[in-house]
């Protein structure tokens, strides 16, 4: 029996099941659009001027594109509302899906601004600079088995890092010339990044936010001061967790004070024990005054856990909608209840691209196999068996148990008259022929293998280089992993061959001429 919680919200989501409303700000479609704007449309004017100053400082020494200045100037418009997405700082972009993501929301403004052209539809990068895993971002797959891996010299958050010329000398000769420039020896890697993604992705319009900021974080000040003082945001969280789980498994642990704090630049959880607050590596404690005094002073030592980041982004943005994967989307919809508690409108969930992409000349192997590129997602064993029933129909053996079951079944009706342990004796042989068939038909397509060898080979090459079995490539591959293409023009033909609202994996051939 399926319990509750072991339902799947990727299914459910797709499907639109009456039950998981509860937890979204309704489905992507033009209708949802316009009521979020219109719960949107309160946003006040002093937070548009502070995100705009935050953005222009933020661009002030960056070569961007005029489309990306025009976009920070209409977050000033009331009319104008914000399509989001974010990801940790990786390292050569990290996987495909990174790009797909940046593309969702991309694609999706170009079409409300071109479907509600009373409004300005912006897209954001949210750049998770405060995430100090570093393992997760240190490196980039080339190809399914080579992973080049770089060590940071320091530890805490990850736009925080310094770029030192270790970094400089990392480079495998796949990553272009003209990325390595960003990363300069003594600069933040969050800038570096920064200046790496606007390079990028500028020519869409896309408006990069790094929210790891003094007077940003000032102006959440009000949901700070509440986390620390009574652990306000738990107890919303711990009520729409236990609402998501009545249906799904949870995917972020609720703590009672969600938030870390950056000691000497070591970003380290926050908790409240014997009426103290306490850092759960160094042990640091605080008092409340002195909690408090800290907060004040320096907003910017205070960064919100995966659980509190949503409230932070939706709170500074006007936005309406976030883009994401499935994992993302079901860890957001535990945020409900704490939006509701804070009035402040959540946000449309909206599932990001997934593709697989296929060079030519794997499409036209493919093709001569007598496969679509959407097969590669079988497993190899039963992609060789499809072949083969191209390759060899064998009809005699296939025919052999209905031929046996008219043989046999007027025997079992003329001496079933006698005696019922007569049936059961035909039916004992007659299985054995059929195990006998079944076994001699491995045999067959053994040898049948063998005599196709070269269509075999064929097909284990380009599984190996598209899709391995239990593999998804957007989730292990770089873009760099198609080294004879310019990235740039990679990113650019996704972009044209997607679709946007399309809830499964879309196989996209690359163009002959890299």
């Amino acid at each position: 029996m399926t319990t509750k919680s072991s339902r799947n919200f990727k299914t459910d989501y797709i499907n639109q099941v009456p039950e998981i409303s509860t937890f979204l700000s309704g489905f992507p479609n033009l209708d949802s659009f316009k009521a979020a704007i219109k719960k949107r449309n309160q946003f006040p004017q002093e937070k548009r001027e502070l995100l705009y100053k935050h953005l222009i400082q933020s661009y002030s020494e960056v070569n961007t594109k005029e489309k990306v200045l025009q976009n920070i100037s209409l977050l000033k418009k009331e009319n104008t509302f914000v399509l989001c997405t974010g990801h940790q700082l990786c390292l050569g972009l990290g996987p495909l899906y990174t790009t797909y993501k940046i593309l969702t929301i991309i694609k999706l403004s170009e079409y409300l601004n071109t479907t509600l052209p009373e409004y300005n539809f912006i897209p954001v990068f949210w750049m998770a600079s405060e995430d100090h895993d570093l393992d997760e971002i240190n490196h980039f797959y080339s190809d399914f088995k080579t992973k080049h891996t770089y060590l940071f010299s320091e530890e805490g958050a990850s736009g925080r890092v310094t770029v030192d010329s270790s970094l400089e000398s990392f480079w495998p000769s796949v990553y272009p010339e003209d990325w390595k420039h960003f990363f300069k020896s003594g600069i933040q890697y969050g800038t570096a990044f920064f200046e790496f993604i606007n390079h990028l992705f500028s020519k869409y319009g896309l408006v990069i936010l790094n929210a790891d900021d003094s007077t940003l974080k000032r102006s959440f000040l009000p949901v700070l001061k509440e986390e620390i003082l009574i652990q306000k945001s738990a107890k919303s969280l711990n009520i729409g967790t236990e609402l998501v789980s009545e249906y799904y498994n949870p995917q972020a642990n609720v703590r009672d004070i969600n938030l870390f704090y950056f000691n000497n630049e070591k970003r380290e959880r926050l908790t409240f024990k014997n009426n103290f607050y306490q850092l759960t590596d160094s042990g640091r404690t605080f008092s409340q005054i002195e909690i408090l005094d800290e907060l004040e002073a320096h907003p910017e030592r205070f960064s919100p856990n995966a659980l509190l980041r949503p409230l932070y982004q939706e709170w500074i943005l006007p936005g309406i909608c976030y883009c994401g994967g499935w994992a993302e989307l079901s860890y957001w919809i535990q945020c409900r209840e704490l939006f509701n508690t804070y009035n402040i409108p959540f946000p449309i969930l909206l599932p990001r691209i997934s593709a697989t992409l296929i060079r030519p000349a794997e499409n036209k192997l493919l093709a001569s196999l007598g496969l679509n590129p959407d097969t590669l997602s079988k497993e190899t064993a039963e992609l060789q068996k499809i072949i083969l029933n191209q390759l060899w129909q064998d009809e005699l053996i296939d025919s052999i148990p209905d031929k046996l079951s008219n043989f046999m079944q007027p025997l079992k009706d003329y001496y079933g008259k006698i005696d019922h342990s007569l049936v059961n004796l035909l039916d004992g042989e007659e299985q054995k022929i059929l195990n006998f068939v079944s076994r001699f038909k491995e045999k067959v397509m053994k040898q049948a293998k063998n005599k196709f060898g070269s269509k075999m080979e064929d097909l284990n090459q380009v599984k190996k280089k598209v899709q391995p079995d239990f593999t998804q490539q957007e989730r292990i591959l770089s873009l760099l992993a198609f080294n004879d293409y310019k990235p740039e023009n990679i990113i650019h033909f996704i972009y044209e061959k997607s679709s946007i609202l399309e809830y499964k994996t879309q196989w996209i051939t690359l163009p002959e001429n890299p």
